[in-house]
């Protein structure tokens, strides 16, 4: 059974015993010992990144030459907020030891405000997503001191559900995500109305997601798809598909529409029929033929976070299984074909961004996405013998950790960042 953003516990105690009840083991890997060091490692870098002084998640830590430890670089609403997801899958303990001691909440309020102060629609979706859940874990009385805030982003939010205006597929999935939590929130309801407007505009972004998707199953990358132009409007990315399923799986949750869960398994069907031979999650497809236009990079969160979130939470509401597809996706962190490099760093607390391809700016991607404009099945093989993947990108951004916090942990299984972090399973075993 799925349990919703905004329950009380957000707990799956069974998610990894149900996934070794389908693969044991992968590549000769413990799975729940590989869960439980990728949560502890993700605790560990997150308490590195996290700036006290603005209350905030930066950009990205990106590693330096030699020796020097990664260094952190810009600010991100975004990351932020998918950060604070993930902790909140976490002892209050764990929390305060990523926070230099202060508890979740503190994390509200410049989260708000500056999503407020930009355009970023996204930012907006996913800050109200973690408020909600930041207040569904702590109690609502948390949220009291931000209830300004918190009214002023969801009338923005309905107002975006109600556009004509182009909108990017995942930032509209974000935005579901968002109403549906806040459907479910006490602090939220309790206003005169409410409850109708946000379950009106929730209909409304169901619907104009579910009319985008093709036949194939898959989602374009923009609604409506000819934003982009005819050399680029057929090419939709991973996070398209991932995030789609995830918001029309909390749909179906919340509503009971089963056609809603029936196109979020037909994506999920789609996207494993396309899984690499080794586990990876490839990027760019052609959503309308159901294809690949391009496979490469391979982005490491793909695998151990946003698949495992979206796929899981489907079959638990009683959608299609592909337990083995997160465990193949798993697997590939831990012996890559592309590279022979470590993905996983324990010591600087990170998990490596992406497996890539040696090429100047996206070169592949564009000769793959142009060519396959005028004829689809146009893979211009040639391109992998000379642009081979293989670069490793030394680069972690926070959001990464905080999806694999969000998808795995289970509430109160981690122990501060600066306690003695024992091999042993922790409570989610």
């Amino acid at each position: 059974m799925l349990l919703t953003t905004t329950g009380v516990t957000m707990t799956w105690p069974g998610r990894v015993h149900d996934l070794m009840g389908v693969v044991p083991n992968i590549h000769s890997v413990d799975v729940p010992r590989l869960i439980d060091r990728l949560s502890r490692l993700s605790v560990r870098g997150l308490a590195t990144m996290y700036d006290p002084r603005s209350r905030s998640f930066p950009h990205t830590l990106r590693g330096s030459s030699g020796d020097r430890p990664p260094v952190a670089r810009g600010m991100s609403v975004r990351y932020t907020a998918i950060t604070a997801l993930g902790l909140a899958r976490t002892e209050p303990s764990t929390v305060r030891g990523v926070l230099e001691g202060q508890d979740l909440p503190v994390l509200v309020p410049s989260m708000l405000g500056l999503a407020l102060a930009g355009r970023d629609p996204g930012a907006l979706a996913l800050s109200v997503w973690a408020t909600l859940e930041i207040g569904s874990v702590e109690g609502g009385e948390v949220l009291a001191p931000q209830r300004e805030r918190l009214f002023r982003a969801l009338n923005r939010l309905l107002e975006h559900a109600y556009t004509r205006t182009p909108v990017p597929t995942v930032e509209h999935a974000w935005t579901l995500v968002a109403l549906l939590a806040a459907q479910e929130s006490p602090v939220v309801v309790e206003l005169p109305g409410e409850a109708k407007h946000l379950a009106e505009a929730a209909d409304r972004v169901a619907r104009r997601l579910l009319a985008a998707q093709s036949a194939t199953g898959l989602f374009p990358h923009h609604l409506p798809p000819d934003r982009l132009g005819r050399l680029r409007s057929h090419v939709a990315c991973f996070a398209d598909q991932a995030y789609a399923i995830q918001a029309l799986v909390r749909y179906t949750d919340a509503t009971g529409h089963a056609e809603s869960l029936e196109g979020a398994s037909r994506c999920a069907d789609r996207l494993t029929d396309l899984q690499g031979d080794q586990g990876q999650w490839w990027w760019h497809y052609d959503w309308g033929k159901g294809t690949v236009v391009e496979r490469y990079p391979v982005y490491s969160v793909h695998q151990h976070g946003v698949a495992p979130a979206a796929l899981l939470e489907l079959w638990e509401a009683g959608g299609a299984d592909h337990r083995a597809a997160v465990a193949r996706g798993l697997g590939w962190l831990t012996s890559p074909p592309e590279t022979s490099a470590e993905l996983i760093s324990e010591e600087m607390g990170v998990v490596w961004r992406k497996v890539a391809r040696h090429e100047p700016s996206k070169f592949v991607r564009r000769a793959r996405s142009a060519a396959s404009a005028g004829n689809p099945g146009l893979r211009l093989p040639w391109l992998d013998v000379v642009f081979p993947p293989g670069r490793v990108d030394r680069e972690c951004r926070p959001f990464e950790l905080g999806w694999l916090l969000y998808a795995w942990q289970p509430k109160g299984p981690l122990v501060s960042p600066d306690a003695d972090l024992s091999p042993e399973l922790s409570r989610m075993s």
